[in-house]
């Protein structure tokens, strides 16, 4: 929200100064996913194909689908108990995880299956 807030207030000659601002404000995100995001970097396409296709390969089984799906609905109704609140969580931040991981992979890869140049 502030970053938005910010935003609106910057005139369009301060664009050197938004992206500093932006760039420590997200630094300052100590999220798990986010201190994996900057180690990882997913905007430098450096897998090789076959790691980016195995990577693309991972995904939630059938069964953590049903969970997450009923924890979620769940939490729609405002029904979850702190142990499933957990839960969810735990859901949530596994599939930024996974999101981030995979944007890397499809970087690597590129357009048709090939790695970028």
């Amino acid at each position: 929200m502030t970053r938005s807030l910010w935003y609106t207030q910057v005139d369009s000659d301060a664009k050197g100064v938004l992206s500093a601002y932006l760039t420590m404000e997200t630094m300052t995100d100590t999220s798990e996913a986010a201190i994996f995001s900057r180690v990882f970097e997913p905007e430098r396409p450096t897998l090789s194909p076959e790691a980016a296709r195995s990577l693309l390969a991972l995904d939630f089984s059938q069964a953590d689908r049903k969970r997450m799906n009923a924890l979620s609905a769940k939490a729609r109704k405002g029904t979850l108990t702190a142990q499933e609140e957990r839960a969810l969580d735990n859901y949530i931040n596994v599939n930024h995880l996974l999101t981030i991981i995979q944007s890397k992979a499809r970087r690597s890869l590129g357009r048709n299956g090939r790695p970028r140049t």
